[in-house]
């Protein structure tokens, strides 16, 4: 593996780990597509806790993902690759899943 590669992984994680934590601290990062095409009344009267919740927890599959990657790269061991596998495909049903939840509960 390229040095390069290795560093890409790592700011990566990095970034990932810290929109997560700003999520969970309520910070404004939000995903959902429903909220970004909202009108500016629509937005005030949406719960964006819930907004926030989702986008800090899809961040953090991205970080757990992205490590994953990173251990295999560093360590060689080769089954690090399908615990990535799964944490992609929980992450995307995950999304999926928040999403239309959200969308019910309004």
């Amino acid at each position: 593996m390229g040095i390069f590669y290795l560093i890409g992984l790592i700011l990566i994680a990095v970034g990932s780990l810290v929109f997560s934590i700003l999520g969970f601290a309520g910070k404004d990062i939000i995903l959902d597509d429903a909220y970004i095409k909202a009108s500016k009344e629509e937005r005030e009267r949406m719960d964006k806790n819930a907004y926030r919740l989702q986008g800090a927890i899809i961040f953090l599959f991205i970080f757990a993902l992205t490590l994953c990657n990173l251990l295999r790269a560093v360590l060689h061991i080769a089954w690090f690759t399908y615990v990535a596998y799964a944490i992609g495909a929980i992450g995307i049903l995950y999304a999926i899943v928040s999403h239309y939840a959200i969308k019910k509960k309004q």
